[in-house]
């Protein structure tokens, strides 16, 4: 019996095909853009009907391929899904088949049903053929598949390189565009009359007879102070200075000065939306009830707020989220003496924010207080939950917070982004049952071996591991031998005074499992007491290199051994392009000079060495000495050897040294 075909080559045969039809639809659609972005003589109105001919027609089959790489992005989540599920079934088939064998070795009565035929039968020839060709053709299947991945790759760093040169391309036009709209609203502007080549005259337009639309583009320039100025011009210019799309990208601030609290309180009273309003919280006590009364409709709100004033601060997010406008929001909660009445009050804000409709991204914040009296802060239950909308839930509470596992419950089906300080009961399930989780931090969870995110691509893992959590680092290392077969970006966060031997073995988890290679391509160290710790991480770390042949981005952050220098000998992390360390004892712009840097970027072409020097070259006798670059003192700066004019790909600090390889 030959095996079926594997789904997932189908399926990699049409995204190879569609991958390449949008290459050449890119170069179809980049082109046009570009030349139309350039100044164009014109000399004729011919010549500049045809230009704008041109650019319409350009704009019209950028909005086709734009739909055709849409569509091609769901066909290829599609394919993932499939491939997701095509790999769970695979595991799910072997664990069945070891079953079914331990199952029968340990029966040991009489023949099985399904039991092949003696080995001299022909029955048992032709099973013993079958399975061997099937075996032969799964090899072979492997090794196609497993073939593909260095090309898919390399696609992926040239659709990376194309994004960002339409990127630069578009800041180039989007410069042009704004040069060519000043230009042309300075000619209107103008008092006086203009001679046209035909010998005819036409008056020029005055400032006060503009449209409307181009009289929006020059009050766009203007600040809310200035434009609240204009509306003294004219009953015309009153309206228009409070037009939606002048206020609906402004962000306000209410800070010490005095004359912002005026301000602030005229855009309140005036202005329809804000895009964002960032108070303190002496807020109320400046501006009174016109926050909980202003009909300025907000979508990012930032408040920092005293539980005793909670009350009050909830009336204004019910008014805010009554107008439908609001999708963000930030809550730091300060109190200096926790007591019973402030926690009661507290929790009306923190149930008015848990059943807020339409929010998409929630920032919480408690002083550490809070956690003394977590009892009182518990929510009650509605009947009438809010419908899934949040994207984006951080909590940065440093005790756990009764109303995360109902914000995770409730809106599991759109949560995307979370992260949180303090491990709670159940931690492990709630996250499970996230199928678009993407982006996680958190600490060491209890029950972490049973976390199962096959969507999750960036983890912040914080190893503050005290006694009471140190039985959860087993747990944790199990996930991630599973987890960095999907993971991309991992950051491993250390604690001042970790330098327990399991915390630090969680690195040798990064190897995986198996002889799958893992998919990460960022890998991130922090840790306060940089000098005992990065050799404790980078020994384990040197015995994992050889598994990460994705990793592209890795950040050390401390200086770098020279063991671990060594072990860079070019054929392990093949893909690597940026390797970010401390320099902190001797001179940076030395060891930039010297061999040492020169060997490592002649095994990596492509390295960018990032070097965050804690070094003062105005007191460094060799720095002085070598005036050939300038160095600021304590700045990043990036060491690389490709040509200077070759774009890379990568950002490059505002200060670079070029090393010339010999």
């Amino acid at each position: 019996m030959s095996a079926a075909p594997d789904p997932r080559l189908n399926q990699r045969v049409v995204d190879r095909g569609a991958a390449s039809d949008a290459r050449r639809n890119w170069r179809v659609v980049s082109s046009s853009p570009r030349r139309s972005c350039h100044p164009i003589s014109m000399e004729t109105p011919k010549l500049a009907d045809l230009a704008v001919d041109t650019a319409e027609a350009a704009l019209r089959v950028a909005r086709l391929r734009l739909q055709s790489a849409e569509v091609e992005a769901d066909a290829a989540r599609t394919s993932v899904q499939l491939a997701e599920l095509s790999r769970d079934h695979a595991v799910k088939r072997r664990e069945l088949g070891t079953l079914r064998q331990q199952a029968d070795a340990s029966s040991g009565n009489g023949v099985p049903v399904n039991a092949p035929s003696p080995p001299t039968s022909p029955a048992a020839k032709r099973a013993k053929t079958a399975a061997s060709d099937a075996l032969v053709e799964a090899e072979r299947r492997l090794a196609e598949v497993q073939s593909q991945e260095p090309e898919a790759q390399k696609a992926v760093e040239a659709a990376r390189g194309r994004a960002e040169d339409l990127r630069r391309r578009l800041e180039q036009c989007q410069r042009e565009m704004r040069e060519t709209l000043r230009q042309l609203a300075d000619l209107r502007a103008a008092q006086g009359q203009v001679e046209q080549p035909g010998g005819a005259q036409t008056h020029k337009v005055g400032l006060a007879s503009l449209p409307e639309d181009e009289l929006l583009l020059v009050l766009s320039h203007l600040e809310p102070r200035e434009l609240f100025a204009c509306r003294r011009v004219c009953r015309r210019w009153a309206n228009v200075a409070m037009h939606r799309d002048l206020w609906s990208k402004r962000s306000l601030r209410l800070s010490f000065r005095l004359d912002d609290a005026g301000l602030i309180a005229a855009v309140l009273r005036r202005s329809p939306c804000l895009r964002s309003l960032t108070l303190d919280c002496n807020a109320f006590d400046r501006l009174g009830a016109l926050l909980a009364l202003s009909g300025c409709a907000v979508s990012e709100l930032d408040i920092t707020v005293r539980a005793e004033h909670a009350v009050l601060w909830a009336m204004l997010l019910r008014k805010q989220a009554s107008m439908g406008r609001l999708k963000k929001l930030k809550v730091e909660v300060e109190s200096y003496n926790v007591l019973k009445s402030p926690c009661a009050v507290l929790r009306h804000l923190l149930q008015e924010v848990l059943y807020t409709r339409g929010l998409e991204t929630i920032k919480l914040e408690l002083s550490a207080d809070f956690g003394k009296a977590e009892d009182l802060l518990k929510a009650m239950k509605y009947e009438h939950r809010p419908p899934p909308a949040l994207r984006k839930l951080v909590h940065d509470n440093k005790f756990a917070d009764p109303y995360l596992p109902l914000q995770l419950e409730w809106h599991a089906a759109t949560l995307e982004v979370v992260r949180f300080q303090s491990a709670f009961d159940g931690a492990a399930s709630h996250l499970s049952a996230l199928p678009r989780l993407r982006e996680l931090r958190c600490p060491p969870l209890f029950d972490m071996e049973d976390l199962h995110c096959p969507a999750l691509r960036a983890l912040h893992l914080r190893l503050d591991v005290s006694d009471a959590k140190r039985p959860c680092l087993p747990g944790a290392g199990a996930f991630l031998r599973d987890a960095v077969a999907h993971l991309e970006e991992l950051t491993l966060e250390y604690a001042q005074d970790e330098e327990s031997a399991a915390a630090v073995n969680l690195v040798l988890s990064l190897a995986g499992r198996g002889s799958a290679t893992p998919a990460l391509r960022r890998l991130a160290f922090y840790y306060r007491d940089f000098v005992g710790m990065v050799q404790e991480v980078t020994r384990p770390l040197t015995a994992v290199l050889h598994r990460l042949q994705r990793l592209v981005s890795l950040d050390i952050c401390g200086p770098l051994p020279q063991d671990f220098l060594d072990a860079l000998d070019g054929k392990v992390l093949p893909l690597l392009e940026e390797l970010s360390f401390t320099f902190s004892v001797d001179c940076p712009h030395a060891w930039t000079h010297g061999a040492v840097a020169k060997s490592v970027l002649r095994r990596y072409p492509r390295l960018h060495l990032v070097v965050d020097p804690i070094h003062d070259p105005s007191e460094c006798l060799l720095c002085v000495a070598m005036p050939c670059h300038d160095l600021a003192e304590d700045e990043p700066f990036t060491i690389f050897s490709h040509p200077v004019k070759t774009s890379c790909g990568r950002k490059h600090m505002s200060q670079e040294v070029h090393i010339a390889q010999d």
